[in-house]
Protein backbone atom coordinates (compact mmCIF):
# COMPACT_ATOMS: atom_id res chain seq x y z
CA UNK A 1 0.00 0.00 0.00
CA UNK A 2 1.69 3.26 -1.10
CA UNK A 3 0.32 6.51 -0.49
CA UNK A 4 2.62 8.96 -2.04
CA UNK A 5 2.65 12.51 -0.16
CA UNK A 6 1.04 15.44 -2.27
CA UNK A 7 -1.17 13.14 -4.46
CA UNK A 8 -4.91 12.36 -2.58
CA UNK A 9 -4.71 8.69 -4.06
CA UNK A 10 -4.07 5.29 -2.76
CA UNK A 11 -2.05 2.85 -4.77
CA UNK A 12 -2.82 -0.66 -4.31
CA UNK A 13 -0.45 -3.75 -5.95
CA UNK A 14 -1.94 -7.11 -5.76
CA UNK A 15 -0.06 -9.91 -6.76
CA UNK A 16 -2.20 -12.75 -8.46
CA UNK A 17 -0.77 -16.38 -9.20
CA UNK A 18 -2.41 -16.46 -12.37
CA UNK A 19 -1.48 -12.90 -13.58
CA UNK A 20 1.78 -11.17 -12.84
CA UNK A 21 0.37 -8.22 -11.24
CA UNK A 22 -2.74 -5.78 -11.56
CA UNK A 23 -2.87 -2.50 -10.00
CA UNK A 24 -5.97 -0.94 -8.47
CA UNK A 25 -5.81 2.78 -7.90
CA UNK A 26 -8.24 4.24 -6.00
CA UNK A 27 -9.03 8.04 -6.02
CA UNK A 28 -9.41 9.03 -2.00
CA UNK A 29 -10.31 13.03 -2.96
CA UNK A 30 -13.26 11.90 -5.40
CA UNK A 31 -15.83 9.25 -6.53
CA UNK A 32 -13.96 7.67 -9.41
CA UNK A 33 -12.12 4.63 -9.42
CA UNK A 34 -9.28 3.37 -11.99
CA UNK A 35 -8.00 -0.07 -12.69
CA UNK A 36 -5.12 -1.71 -14.64
CA UNK A 37 -5.95 -5.13 -15.62
CA UNK A 38 -3.31 -7.69 -16.77
CA UNK A 39 -2.65 -6.49 -20.64
CA UNK A 40 -3.09 -8.94 -23.42
CA UNK A 41 0.54 -10.02 -23.20
CA UNK A 42 2.60 -10.67 -19.90
CA UNK A 43 3.03 -8.20 -17.50
CA UNK A 44 6.26 -6.21 -18.26
CA UNK A 45 6.76 -6.55 -14.77
CA UNK A 46 7.76 -10.12 -15.10
CA UNK A 47 7.67 -10.78 -19.00
CA UNK A 48 11.17 -10.36 -18.73
CA UNK A 49 12.31 -12.07 -16.08
CA UNK A 50 14.49 -15.33 -15.88
CA UNK A 51 11.84 -18.03 -15.19
CA UNK A 52 10.84 -17.38 -11.52
CA UNK A 53 7.72 -15.59 -11.19
CA UNK A 54 8.54 -13.75 -8.14
CA UNK A 55 11.47 -12.02 -9.19
CA UNK A 56 11.20 -9.08 -9.92
CA UNK A 57 15.03 -7.73 -10.18
CA UNK A 58 16.47 -9.44 -12.95
CA UNK A 59 15.47 -9.05 -16.50
CA UNK A 60 16.41 -10.64 -19.52
CA UNK A 61 19.48 -8.76 -21.38
CA UNK A 62 19.60 -6.06 -18.78
CA UNK A 63 22.78 -7.83 -17.55
CA UNK A 64 24.48 -7.09 -13.92
CA UNK A 65 22.38 -4.28 -12.28
CA UNK A 66 24.59 -4.77 -8.95
CA UNK A 67 23.25 -4.59 -5.50
CA UNK A 68 19.02 -5.37 -5.13
CA UNK A 69 18.94 -2.27 -3.35
CA UNK A 70 19.89 -0.02 -6.28
CA UNK A 71 18.05 3.32 -6.59
CA UNK A 72 16.07 4.07 -9.64
CA UNK A 73 18.12 7.00 -9.61
CA UNK A 74 21.49 5.68 -10.00
CA UNK A 75 20.26 3.92 -13.07
CA UNK A 76 22.43 4.56 -16.16
CA UNK A 77 19.02 5.71 -18.31
CA UNK A 78 19.44 9.71 -18.53
CA UNK A 79 16.84 10.67 -16.08
CA UNK A 80 16.58 14.22 -15.20
CA UNK A 81 14.39 16.18 -12.77
CA UNK A 82 13.33 19.71 -12.13
CA UNK A 83 11.31 21.84 -11.11
CA UNK A 84 7.40 21.40 -12.75
CA UNK A 85 8.61 17.75 -14.13
CA UNK A 86 8.52 14.43 -11.49
CA UNK A 87 11.15 12.41 -14.43
CA UNK A 88 12.06 12.38 -17.62
CA UNK A 89 14.07 10.34 -20.03
CA UNK A 90 15.52 11.45 -23.06
CA UNK A 91 16.24 8.86 -25.87
CA UNK A 92 18.40 9.70 -28.51
CA UNK A 93 16.62 8.66 -32.38
CA UNK A 94 18.90 8.29 -35.29
CA UNK A 95 16.62 10.17 -37.38
CA UNK A 96 13.57 12.42 -37.07
CA UNK A 97 10.42 10.41 -37.76
CA UNK A 98 8.33 10.88 -40.76
CA UNK A 99 4.48 12.28 -40.10
CA UNK A 100 3.58 8.51 -41.17
CA UNK A 101 5.84 7.19 -38.63
CA UNK A 102 4.75 9.63 -36.39
CA UNK A 103 1.07 8.77 -37.37
CA UNK A 104 2.04 5.11 -36.33
CA UNK A 105 3.49 6.40 -33.68
CA UNK A 106 0.31 7.32 -32.02
CA UNK A 107 -1.49 4.24 -33.05
CA UNK A 108 0.62 1.98 -31.42
CA UNK A 109 -0.04 4.51 -27.97
CA UNK A 110 -3.37 4.98 -28.21
CA UNK A 111 -3.93 0.81 -28.89
CA UNK A 112 -1.43 -0.52 -26.72
CA UNK A 113 -1.68 2.28 -23.97
CA UNK A 114 -5.05 3.70 -24.30
CA UNK A 115 -7.09 1.38 -26.11
CA UNK A 116 -7.57 -1.29 -23.73
CA UNK A 117 -10.35 -1.30 -21.76
CA UNK A 118 -8.64 -2.00 -18.49
CA UNK A 119 -7.08 1.09 -18.54
CA UNK A 120 -9.35 3.30 -20.27
CA UNK A 121 -9.91 4.90 -16.93
CA UNK A 122 -6.20 5.12 -16.01
CA UNK A 123 -4.65 6.61 -19.27
CA UNK A 124 -7.12 9.01 -20.68
CA UNK A 125 -8.06 12.86 -21.81
CA UNK A 126 -5.31 11.90 -25.22
CA UNK A 127 -3.72 15.21 -26.88
CA UNK A 128 -1.86 15.30 -30.10
CA UNK A 129 0.64 18.48 -31.41
CA UNK A 130 1.71 18.85 -34.20
CA UNK A 131 3.85 21.82 -35.71
CA UNK A 132 4.73 22.35 -38.90
CA UNK A 133 8.98 20.91 -38.28
CA UNK A 134 8.83 17.05 -38.00
CA UNK A 135 10.87 17.71 -34.59
CA UNK A 136 8.10 19.28 -32.68
CA UNK A 137 5.57 16.73 -32.08
CA UNK A 138 4.02 15.56 -28.81
CA UNK A 139 1.27 12.97 -27.46
CA UNK A 140 0.02 13.28 -24.06
CA UNK A 141 -2.10 11.62 -21.85
CA UNK A 142 -3.63 12.37 -18.38
CA UNK A 143 -3.26 9.59 -15.46
CA UNK A 144 -5.32 10.83 -12.62
CA UNK A 145 -3.78 8.13 -10.07
CA UNK A 146 -1.03 9.92 -10.18
CA UNK A 147 -2.65 12.80 -9.42
CA UNK A 148 -5.22 15.50 -10.90
CA UNK A 149 -3.03 17.72 -13.25
CA UNK A 150 -0.21 15.02 -13.85
CA UNK A 151 0.34 13.47 -17.48
CA UNK A 152 2.69 11.08 -19.18
CA UNK A 153 4.27 13.60 -22.43
CA UNK A 154 6.38 11.67 -25.35
CA UNK A 155 7.62 14.42 -27.24
CA UNK A 156 10.21 14.71 -30.13
CA UNK A 157 12.61 17.33 -29.93
CA UNK A 158 15.84 18.66 -31.09
CA UNK A 159 18.83 17.96 -28.98
CA UNK A 160 20.77 20.78 -30.59
CA UNK A 161 23.36 20.35 -33.67
CA UNK A 162 26.57 18.75 -34.46
CA UNK A 163 28.43 19.63 -37.41
CA UNK A 164 29.95 16.34 -39.38
CA UNK A 165 32.23 16.75 -42.00
CA UNK A 166 31.42 20.22 -43.13
CA UNK A 167 27.08 19.32 -42.26
CA UNK A 168 25.14 20.47 -39.80
CA UNK A 169 23.09 17.76 -38.63
CA UNK A 170 20.34 18.03 -35.94
CA UNK A 171 20.24 15.14 -33.17
CA UNK A 172 16.81 14.06 -32.68
CA UNK A 173 15.51 12.59 -29.18
CA UNK A 174 12.33 11.14 -27.92
CA UNK A 175 11.65 12.64 -24.53
CA UNK A 176 9.29 10.56 -22.20
CA UNK A 177 7.98 12.81 -18.96
CA UNK A 178 5.73 12.81 -16.29
CA UNK A 179 4.41 16.75 -15.77
CA UNK A 180 2.78 18.06 -12.65
CA UNK A 181 1.36 21.47 -12.31
CA UNK A 182 1.22 21.05 -8.55
CA UNK A 183 4.77 20.36 -8.46
CA UNK A 184 5.71 24.33 -10.23
CA UNK A 185 4.77 25.73 -7.19
CA UNK A 186 5.95 23.36 -4.39
CA UNK A 187 9.98 22.80 -3.54
CA UNK A 188 10.37 19.42 -5.70
CA UNK A 189 12.35 16.99 -3.65
CA UNK A 190 10.30 14.20 -4.22
CA UNK A 191 12.98 12.28 -6.46
CA UNK A 192 11.89 8.84 -5.48
CA UNK A 193 8.30 9.27 -5.42
CA UNK A 194 8.31 11.12 -8.77
CA UNK A 195 10.83 8.89 -10.29
CA UNK A 196 8.57 5.52 -8.91
CA UNK A 197 5.79 7.14 -11.03
CA UNK A 198 8.03 7.91 -13.92
CA UNK A 199 8.73 3.91 -13.50
CA UNK A 200 5.12 2.87 -13.27
CA UNK A 201 4.61 4.42 -16.66
CA UNK A 202 7.49 2.91 -18.33
CA UNK A 203 6.72 -0.51 -17.26
CA UNK A 204 3.34 0.16 -19.45
CA UNK A 205 5.54 1.33 -22.11
CA UNK A 206 7.84 -1.55 -21.82
CA UNK A 207 5.14 -4.24 -22.90
CA UNK A 208 4.53 -2.20 -26.25
CA UNK A 209 8.67 -1.63 -26.97
CA UNK A 210 8.77 -3.60 -29.94
CA UNK A 211 6.16 -2.42 -31.67
CA UNK A 212 7.40 1.09 -30.71
CA UNK A 213 10.74 0.47 -32.07
CA UNK A 214 9.46 -0.99 -35.17
CA UNK A 215 7.50 2.44 -35.85
CA UNK A 216 10.29 4.85 -35.13
CA UNK A 217 12.91 2.01 -36.83
CA UNK A 218 15.41 1.92 -33.77
CA UNK A 219 16.37 -0.66 -31.23
CA UNK A 220 17.22 1.46 -28.05
CA UNK A 221 13.82 1.79 -26.56
CA UNK A 222 13.46 -1.35 -24.35
CA UNK A 223 17.17 -0.96 -22.95
CA UNK A 224 16.17 2.46 -22.12
CA UNK A 225 12.97 2.04 -20.43
CA UNK A 226 14.08 -1.43 -18.67
CA UNK A 227 16.87 -0.53 -16.07
CA UNK A 228 14.17 1.75 -15.05
CA UNK A 229 11.66 -0.93 -14.33
CA UNK A 230 14.70 -3.14 -13.05
CA UNK A 231 15.62 -0.08 -10.26
CA UNK A 232 11.85 0.44 -9.43
CA UNK A 233 11.31 -3.10 -8.27
CA UNK A 234 15.03 -3.25 -6.78
CA UNK A 235 14.09 -0.83 -4.73
CA UNK A 236 10.83 -2.02 -3.37
CA UNK A 237 9.81 -5.09 -1.16
CA UNK A 238 9.53 -8.30 -3.30
CA UNK A 239 6.54 -10.35 -3.47
CA UNK A 240 5.02 -11.50 -0.13
CA UNK A 241 3.15 -14.24 -1.67
CA UNK A 242 0.17 -15.62 -0.78
CA UNK A 243 -1.74 -16.22 2.28
CA UNK A 244 -1.09 -20.07 3.39
CA UNK A 245 -4.77 -20.81 4.37
CA UNK A 246 -5.37 -20.37 0.81
CA UNK A 247 -3.21 -23.98 0.22
CA UNK A 248 -5.49 -25.53 3.45
CA UNK A 249 -4.92 -29.32 3.37
CA UNK A 250 -7.83 -31.49 3.72
CA UNK A 251 -8.51 -34.22 6.89
CA UNK A 252 -6.77 -36.78 4.76
CA UNK A 253 -4.16 -34.91 4.04
CA UNK A 254 -3.77 -33.65 6.92
CA UNK A 255 -3.52 -36.86 8.58
CA UNK A 256 -1.36 -38.21 6.14
CA UNK A 257 0.95 -35.53 7.33
CA UNK A 258 1.01 -36.43 10.95
CA UNK A 259 1.18 -39.87 10.12
CA UNK A 260 4.32 -39.18 8.20
CA UNK A 261 5.59 -36.74 11.46
CA UNK A 262 4.48 -40.10 13.68
CA UNK A 263 6.95 -42.80 11.64
CA UNK A 264 9.72 -40.49 10.84
CA UNK A 265 10.11 -39.74 14.89
CA UNK A 266 9.69 -43.24 15.50
CA UNK A 267 11.16 -45.45 12.81
CA UNK A 268 8.09 -46.80 11.74
CA UNK A 269 7.48 -48.18 15.47
CA UNK A 270 4.55 -47.28 17.23
CA UNK A 271 4.47 -44.20 19.10
CA UNK A 272 4.25 -44.03 23.18
CA UNK A 273 2.73 -40.59 23.18
CA UNK A 274 0.16 -38.37 21.99
CA UNK A 275 -0.11 -37.12 18.25
CA UNK A 276 0.20 -33.82 19.80
CA UNK A 277 3.44 -34.14 21.62
CA UNK A 278 4.67 -35.74 18.36
CA UNK A 279 4.19 -32.73 16.55
CA UNK A 280 5.33 -31.15 18.74
CA UNK A 281 8.90 -32.99 19.15
CA UNK A 282 8.37 -32.53 15.13
CA UNK A 283 8.58 -28.88 15.58
CA UNK A 284 11.20 -28.67 18.09
CA UNK A 285 13.49 -30.69 15.99
CA UNK A 286 13.35 -28.66 13.03
CA UNK A 287 13.27 -25.33 15.08
CA UNK A 288 16.68 -26.22 16.67
CA UNK A 289 18.30 -28.53 14.21
CA UNK A 290 17.15 -25.96 11.78
CA UNK A 291 16.93 -28.66 9.47
CA UNK A 292 14.77 -32.28 8.95
CA UNK A 293 14.62 -35.39 6.90
CA UNK A 294 11.06 -37.22 6.64
CA UNK A 295 10.78 -39.97 4.22
CA UNK A 296 7.79 -41.96 3.21
CA UNK A 297 9.50 -45.10 3.97
CA UNK A 298 11.43 -44.15 7.28
CA UNK A 299 13.48 -46.51 8.40
CA UNK A 300 14.86 -48.09 4.71
CA UNK A 301 18.69 -47.00 3.74
CA UNK A 302 18.05 -47.18 0.25
CA UNK A 303 14.09 -47.80 -1.43
CA UNK A 304 14.78 -50.68 -3.60
CA UNK A 305 10.82 -50.82 -4.04
CA UNK A 306 8.19 -48.64 -4.80
CA UNK A 307 5.79 -47.93 -1.97
CA UNK A 308 2.26 -48.60 -1.70
CA UNK A 309 0.63 -46.06 -4.12
CA UNK A 310 -1.81 -44.07 -2.32
CA UNK A 311 0.06 -44.60 1.03
CA UNK A 312 2.23 -41.82 0.81
CA UNK A 313 1.53 -38.05 -0.55
CA UNK A 314 5.69 -37.87 -0.93
CA UNK A 315 5.72 -40.65 -3.84
CA UNK A 316 4.15 -40.56 -6.90
CA UNK A 317 4.85 -42.80 -10.56
CA UNK A 318 4.71 -40.40 -12.63
CA UNK A 319 7.96 -38.08 -13.24
CA UNK A 320 8.77 -38.17 -16.82
CA UNK A 321 6.37 -35.47 -17.92
CA UNK A 322 7.87 -33.07 -15.76
CA UNK A 323 10.73 -33.09 -18.43
CA UNK A 324 8.87 -31.50 -20.89
CA UNK A 325 8.34 -28.60 -18.98
CA UNK A 326 11.75 -28.17 -17.82
CA UNK A 327 14.03 -28.27 -21.26
CA UNK A 328 15.80 -26.21 -22.19
CA UNK A 329 14.47 -23.64 -19.60
CA UNK A 330 17.61 -22.48 -16.38
CA UNK A 331 18.10 -19.94 -14.12
CA UNK A 332 20.71 -17.76 -16.58
CA UNK A 333 22.59 -17.15 -13.22
CA UNK A 334 25.85 -18.99 -14.75
CA UNK A 335 27.30 -22.11 -15.18
CA UNK A 336 30.25 -21.69 -12.71
CA UNK A 337 26.84 -21.26 -10.14
CA UNK A 338 24.72 -23.88 -11.31
CA UNK A 339 24.01 -25.90 -14.03
CA UNK A 340 20.33 -27.56 -13.89
CA UNK A 341 17.50 -26.82 -15.97
CA UNK A 342 14.30 -25.49 -13.90
CA UNK A 343 10.77 -24.76 -14.51
CA UNK A 344 8.45 -22.86 -12.00
CA UNK A 345 5.38 -24.91 -11.94
CA UNK A 346 1.72 -23.76 -11.77
CA UNK A 347 -0.86 -26.06 -10.02
CA UNK A 348 -2.74 -26.79 -13.59
CA UNK A 349 0.88 -27.87 -14.93
CA UNK A 350 1.30 -30.09 -11.66
CA UNK A 351 -1.80 -31.51 -12.19
CA UNK A 352 -1.19 -32.24 -15.99
CA UNK A 353 2.65 -34.12 -14.45
CA UNK A 354 0.11 -36.18 -12.39
CA UNK A 355 2.39 -34.62 -9.53
CA UNK A 356 -0.62 -32.47 -7.91
CA UNK A 357 -1.11 -34.18 -4.76
CA UNK A 358 2.85 -33.63 -4.05
CA UNK A 359 2.20 -29.74 -5.24
CA UNK A 360 -0.37 -29.60 -2.94
CA UNK A 361 1.56 -31.28 0.29
CA UNK A 362 4.06 -28.78 -0.57
CA UNK A 363 1.84 -25.87 -0.16
CA UNK A 364 0.36 -26.91 2.65
CA UNK A 365 3.22 -27.36 5.14
CA UNK A 366 3.50 -23.53 5.66
CA UNK A 367 -0.35 -23.46 6.73
CA UNK A 368 0.73 -26.45 8.53
CA UNK A 369 3.77 -24.26 10.23
CA UNK A 370 1.49 -21.16 11.40
CA UNK A 371 -0.42 -23.26 13.32
CA UNK A 372 2.23 -25.57 15.14
CA UNK A 373 5.16 -22.79 15.54
CA UNK A 374 4.42 -20.23 18.61
CA UNK A 375 6.92 -17.67 16.92
CA UNK A 376 6.55 -15.59 20.88
CA UNK A 377 9.12 -18.74 21.68
CA UNK A 378 11.77 -18.23 19.32
CA UNK A 379 14.92 -16.82 21.35
CA UNK A 380 16.75 -16.50 18.03
CA UNK A 381 16.89 -12.31 17.12
CA UNK A 382 16.60 -12.49 13.27
CA UNK A 383 15.31 -8.68 11.85
CA UNK A 384 12.62 -10.97 9.89
CA UNK A 385 11.61 -12.02 13.15
CA UNK A 386 11.26 -8.89 15.40
CA UNK A 387 9.75 -7.08 12.49
CA UNK A 388 6.07 -6.23 11.86
CA UNK A 389 4.94 -8.92 9.62
CA UNK A 390 4.15 -7.68 5.56
CA UNK A 391 0.26 -8.71 4.26
CA UNK A 392 -1.03 -11.33 3.49
CA UNK A 393 1.34 -12.55 6.54
CA UNK A 394 -0.06 -11.68 9.99
CA UNK A 395 1.23 -11.71 13.91
CA UNK A 396 -0.60 -15.09 14.11
CA UNK A 397 0.64 -16.70 10.42
CA UNK A 398 3.39 -14.93 9.56
CA UNK A 399 4.44 -17.56 6.90
CA UNK A 400 3.03 -17.56 3.22
CA UNK A 401 3.16 -19.29 -0.16
CA UNK A 402 4.64 -18.25 -3.21
CA UNK A 403 2.20 -18.42 -6.44
CA UNK A 404 4.38 -21.37 -7.90
CA UNK A 405 6.87 -24.58 -6.71
CA UNK A 406 10.46 -25.07 -8.88
CA UNK A 407 11.17 -28.23 -10.36
CA UNK A 408 14.84 -28.61 -11.06
CA UNK A 409 16.41 -31.49 -13.41
CA UNK A 410 19.84 -32.48 -12.27
CA UNK A 411 21.59 -34.53 -15.50
CA UNK A 412 25.33 -36.34 -15.35
CA UNK A 413 27.77 -33.86 -14.04
CA UNK A 414 25.25 -30.84 -12.76
CA UNK A 415 25.30 -29.09 -9.43
CA UNK A 416 24.49 -26.00 -7.45
CA UNK A 417 27.84 -23.91 -5.35
CA UNK A 418 27.39 -23.57 -2.16
CA UNK A 419 24.70 -20.62 -1.34
CA UNK A 420 21.98 -19.51 1.02
CA UNK A 421 18.53 -19.03 -0.19
CA UNK A 422 18.41 -16.16 2.09
CA UNK A 423 21.86 -14.69 3.04
CA UNK A 424 22.67 -11.21 4.70
CA UNK A 425 23.32 -8.31 3.24
CA UNK A 426 25.67 -5.35 4.24
CA UNK A 427 22.77 -3.06 5.64
CA UNK A 428 21.64 -2.90 8.85
CA UNK A 429 18.04 -1.87 10.62
CA UNK A 430 17.61 0.73 13.51
CA UNK A 431 17.89 -1.69 15.63
CA UNK A 432 20.96 -2.63 14.14
CA UNK A 433 20.05 -6.11 13.12
CA UNK A 434 21.47 -7.29 9.40
CA UNK A 435 18.84 -7.09 6.49
CA UNK A 436 18.86 -10.50 4.81
CA UNK A 437 18.10 -10.29 0.94
CA UNK A 438 14.22 -11.82 0.76
CA UNK A 439 11.58 -13.34 2.74
CA UNK A 440 12.26 -17.09 2.54
CA UNK A 441 12.06 -18.73 5.85
CA UNK A 442 12.19 -22.58 5.06
CA UNK A 443 13.18 -24.35 2.07
CA UNK A 444 11.25 -27.61 1.37
CA UNK A 445 12.62 -30.09 -1.54
CA UNK A 446 10.87 -33.14 -2.02
CA UNK A 447 12.87 -36.01 -4.37
CA UNK A 448 11.07 -37.78 -7.12
CA UNK A 449 14.36 -39.31 -8.42
CA UNK A 450 13.76 -43.44 -9.39
CA UNK A 451 13.59 -45.98 -6.74
CA UNK A 452 17.24 -47.22 -6.23
CA UNK A 453 19.54 -43.41 -6.17
CA UNK A 454 22.57 -44.04 -3.71
CA UNK A 455 24.70 -40.61 -3.07
CA UNK A 456 27.84 -42.46 -2.58
CA UNK A 457 27.50 -44.01 -6.15
CA UNK A 458 24.85 -41.26 -8.34
CA UNK A 459 26.17 -38.57 -6.05
CA UNK A 460 23.85 -35.60 -6.50
CA UNK A 461 23.59 -35.16 -2.70
CA UNK A 462 22.14 -32.22 -0.72
CA UNK A 463 24.84 -30.99 1.12
CA UNK A 464 23.83 -28.96 4.61
CA UNK A 465 25.91 -26.62 6.54
CA UNK A 466 24.44 -26.85 10.00
CA UNK A 467 24.67 -23.07 12.16
CA UNK A 468 25.68 -21.63 8.97
CA UNK A 469 23.02 -19.21 9.07
CA UNK A 470 24.77 -16.55 10.37
CA UNK A 471 27.50 -16.68 7.39
CA UNK A 472 27.79 -13.44 5.33
CA UNK A 473 29.73 -15.70 2.93
CA UNK A 474 28.54 -19.04 2.02
CA UNK A 475 32.14 -19.87 1.40
CA UNK A 476 32.95 -19.02 5.32
CA UNK A 477 30.81 -21.80 6.15
CA UNK A 478 32.22 -24.43 3.32
CA UNK A 479 36.37 -23.82 4.82
CA UNK A 480 34.33 -24.40 8.74
CA UNK A 481 32.65 -27.18 7.23
CA UNK A 482 35.36 -29.00 5.50
CA UNK A 483 37.91 -28.51 8.37
CA UNK A 484 36.00 -29.93 11.28
CA UNK A 485 33.66 -32.37 8.78
CA UNK A 486 30.21 -30.58 10.05
CA UNK A 487 28.30 -30.83 6.87
CA UNK A 488 25.82 -33.22 6.49
CA UNK A 489 25.20 -35.57 3.42
CA UNK A 490 21.65 -36.25 2.60
CA UNK A 491 20.73 -38.26 -0.27
CA UNK A 492 18.48 -37.21 -2.50
CA UNK A 493 16.24 -40.23 -2.44
CA UNK A 494 12.76 -40.82 -4.00
CA UNK A 495 9.79 -39.52 -1.69
CA UNK A 496 12.23 -37.80 0.74
CA UNK A 497 11.03 -34.88 1.73
CA UNK A 498 13.73 -32.21 3.64
CA UNK A 499 12.46 -29.05 5.31
CA UNK A 500 15.45 -26.35 6.53
CA UNK A 501 15.92 -23.33 7.54
CA UNK A 502 16.40 -21.01 3.97
CA UNK A 503 19.27 -18.93 5.80
CA UNK A 504 21.43 -22.39 5.91
CA UNK A 505 24.38 -22.52 3.76
CA UNK A 506 23.96 -25.08 1.35
CA UNK A 507 24.79 -27.29 -1.98
CA UNK A 508 23.57 -29.84 -4.56
CA UNK A 509 26.77 -31.79 -5.06
CA UNK A 510 27.86 -33.01 -8.86
CA UNK A 511 25.79 -35.71 -9.97
CA UNK A 512 27.62 -38.38 -11.20
CA UNK A 513 25.82 -41.05 -13.28
CA UNK A 514 25.16 -40.97 -16.66
CA UNK A 515 22.36 -43.34 -16.31
CA UNK A 516 19.85 -41.10 -14.25
CA UNK A 517 18.30 -37.66 -13.45
CA UNK A 518 17.97 -35.88 -10.29
CA UNK A 519 14.82 -34.31 -10.17
CA UNK A 520 12.98 -32.79 -6.84
CA UNK A 521 10.15 -30.07 -6.17
CA UNK A 522 11.02 -27.02 -3.93
CA UNK A 523 9.23 -24.16 -2.69
CA UNK A 524 10.60 -21.67 -0.67
CA UNK A 525 8.00 -20.52 2.44
CA UNK A 526 8.22 -17.17 2.95
CA UNK A 527 8.17 -14.61 6.23
CA UNK A 528 6.99 -11.15 4.67
CA UNK A 529 7.83 -8.12 7.00
CA UNK A 530 8.92 -4.98 7.36
CA UNK A 531 13.04 -5.45 8.38
CA UNK A 532 14.22 -3.35 4.65
CA UNK A 533 14.23 -6.16 2.79
CA UNK A 534 14.37 -4.99 -1.13
CA UNK A 535 14.19 -6.88 -4.48
CA UNK A 536 14.71 -10.52 -4.43
CA UNK A 537 18.57 -12.01 -5.37
CA UNK A 538 18.20 -15.52 -5.08
CA UNK A 539 16.07 -18.22 -6.40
Amino acid sequence: LSLPPRLPNVLITIMMPSTPIIFLAVSVATSSRSIIGPSSTASAFTAYSSCNPTRKTSFDDVGDIGDPTTSLWSSDVNIQTKQGTKGMIRIPLLVAPSRQAQQDLQHVLETNVIGSSSVSDFFNDVKMQHQSSLLNWEWSCAVPAFGEDCRVCLTLEDDGEDTINGMVISEPVLVLSLSDKESLVENNNDQTDGGQDLAWVCSRLLECSEALEEVLGIDVISSALRPVVVGLHSSRPPDPGVAAVDAEWSRRQQSQFENLIICNNNGNKASSISRAAEIELWIDKLQTEKFIVMDSSPGEPNESSSPVSGESPLTTSTTEFLSDYVAPESTGQGENIRTDQVHFLSRPQALDCGVEEQYDLLMGIANFLNRNIDETKLSETDASKQSLPMSPGTFEKPLTNPSRIQFAEYGQDDFYIAHSDNSLTDEYTHDNEQIRRNFRAYTCILYLNENDWDMNRDGGALRIYPDSQHYESPQEAVKGGKADNSFVDISPRRGRLVIFDSRLVHSVEPVTTSTKVRRALTLWINRPNHSGVRGETFY
